[in-house]
């Protein structure tokens, strides 16, 4: 048997980790040039994240996903400078701004409903969907591919920026099952928060600076605590929950990076967004609660 082939094109993880085009796309910072190209300020931070066992990393062939998990975020619903669609002029902090989504291949929130106990670990951010092995690649590729409601025609997507904790992983995994993201949407780059917490440890004990971000090892959770991000460690490695703190930091990083900075209106403006999106999202978002129907002496 001839060894399975994999798409060639892997979207490029910045080397900074990618701090300085988050800060451009949120409006906190002059445009960034990339590639000597002037990218837009127009995005959607697509934060990813993959349970898949251990064992199945180095094995032959599509991985066995345990969780796909997935968070995002409309630039248009935070920054002034970009250009509002009818779908993102709605006031986001009613409902929320960051839709998170979980898959799971084993089961789903429904499955529960008229279970007292279970052992199932349900997301904290959205309901748990159940889909096949077969058709985790289809439900990436339609989780990637995000209508630009600007447009007609409704096969124009939105350009992207993946975000992930050490997504190296996370992008082999979704090569292996067999998905080419740049032949799909436009990604501008990769932003991995493990590398962005390194370059700002490694700045701030150059700059001595009294607000450091003290953290004892660069994991998800050494990085949360060290943000002082609210999460509970038992959530943790579960996708979608792990992708939308990640998305959290990402947010938090932004705004802690411009405290001290000298920003003109428009950055002003899209800085008290931003902090007021995650104030939102930290201390006032409803976590999604799964429904059970009362059964034995409870009923």
């Amino acid at each position: 048997m001839s060894p399975r082939k994999y798409p060639k094109h892997k979207p490029p993880i910045l080397p900074d980790g990618g701090s300085q085009l988050i800060l451009q796309c949120l409006g906190l910072s002059m445009p960034l040039v990339i590639n000597d190209a002037e990218h837009s300020l127009d995005v959607v931070f697509v934060s990813i994240d993959f349970e898949v066992s251990r064992y199945e990393i180095n094995k032959p062939g599509p991985p066995l996903v345990k969780e796909f998990g997935i968070a995002v975020l409309d630039t248009r619903r935070l920054n002034v400078t970009s250009p509002l669609s009818k779908a993102s002029s709605i006031t986001c902090l009613e409902t929320g701004t960051i839709i998170t989504k979980q898959f799971s291949t084993s089961h789903s929130s429904e499955d529960f409903v008229s279970c007292d106990v279970t052992d199932f670990r349900e997301c904290i951010f959205a309901e748990t969907f159940h889909v096949t092995q077969e058709n985790l690649a289809t439900t990436i590729k339609d989780c990637l591919m995000i209508q630009d409601m600007n447009f007609a025609d409704k096969t124009v997507w939105r350009d992207v920026v993946l975000i992930g904790h050490s997504p190296k992983h996370d992008l082999q995994v979704i090569q292996r099952l067999g998905v080419d993201i740049s032949s799909l949407v436009k990604v501008i780059g990769v932003v991995d928060t493990h590398l962005i917490a390194r370059s700002i440890v490694r700045a701030e004990v150059i700059l001595e600076n009294a607000t450091a971000l003290v953290v004892t090892n660069f994991t998800l959770g050494a990085i949360l605590t060290g943000l002082a991000i609210p999460h509970n460690k038992f959530d943790l490695h579960n996708a979608a929950n792990d992708a939308t703190l990640t998305l959290h930091a990402v947010l938090t990083f932004a705004v802690r990076s411009c405290n001290n900075q000298n920003l003109g209106n428009k950055e002003k403006e899209n800085l008290r967004q931003s902090r007021q999106l995650i104030q939102w999202e930290l201390y006032e978002r409803q976590h999604w609660v799964p429904k059970r129907t009362p059964l034995g002496f409870f009923a």
